[in-house]
């Protein structure tokens, strides 16, 4: 969620420095790139929510601190390789659509979409597309965990709490539009 100058809300940055916040955020689209690498590799499960609900998704492997970490990563991630064309707070820019928001992540593609020809119905979907098209310049370049921590790392900003790091199976399970 973005906050009145397009930074994110308190809550997504608490105890953040900017400096800090911008790497928690590119952390964040790493984590998502993950994601996408890992559900175009085939796995699926794990507890289903809405974008934007707060009701944990559980995920195979450990608890709250290692999903905390993969977060962290994802944002790290997010800023090495997406901040450059998706903005830092994932808000979008110029070509390149927001990640974080309401716009974010719509069903169906934009009118405006050069690459972008299928639905997001699930994280899974997203992560498939993402691990196959991202990062821009160099395509399907992250290691599938890498793609999960920025994808856990989207999810979060946009109002999804894990309960567990994301794998490809719980990404299927996290219904963005039902």
């Amino acid at each position: 969620m973005l906050g009145k100058e397009g930074s994110l809300d308190m809550e997504y940055r608490t105890g953040w420095s900017p400096k800090s916040l911008l790497r928690r955020i590119c952390l964040l689209h790493v984590s998502f790139a993950l994601v996408l690498l890992a559900l175009a590799a085939g796995c699926s499960k794990p507890g289903s929510t809405s974008a934007g609900a707060s009701t944990p998704v559980a995920a195979a492997g450990g608890g709250a601190g290692d999903v905390s970490a993969q977060i962290a990563r994802g944002q790290k991630l997010y800023g090495q390789y997406c901040a450059g064309c998706h903005g830092n707070a994932g808000q979008g820019s110029g070509g390149a659509p927001a990640v974080v928001g309401k716009s974010a992540l719509p069903l169906d593609p934009p009118s405006s979409a050069k690459a972008r020809q299928v639905k997001f119905r699930t994280a899974l979907d997203v992560g498939k597309w993402v691990m196959k098209y991202m990062p821009a310049k160099k395509p399907g370049t992250l290691a599938a965990d890498e793609y999960l921590a920025i994808l856990a790392f989207d999810l979060k900003a946009n109002g999804v709490a894990l309960s567990a790091p994301l794998t490809v199976q719980a990404a299927g399970k996290i219904v963005l539009h039902p």
